[in-house]
């Protein structure tokens, strides 16, 4: 019986690292994602300044 309880545990610590890592992938693309478009907009508003007219 301690076996299957001592494995039991393990898988669930395997799972609880793979949910983990998944969380922490996950919120590192989204600040990546939220950084680059912060820097794409001041491009943009940036850019405008500077078109011609003509």
């Amino acid at each position: 019986m301690p076996m299957i309880v001592l494995w039991t545990f393990t898988m669930l610590d395997a799972q609880n690292a793979r949910d983990e890592s998944d969380r922490a992938v996950f919120e590192a693309i989204l600040k990546t994602m939220s950084s680059d478009m912060e820097l794409y907009t001041a491009f943009q508003d940036d850019i405008s300044d500077y078109e011609w007219s003509g």
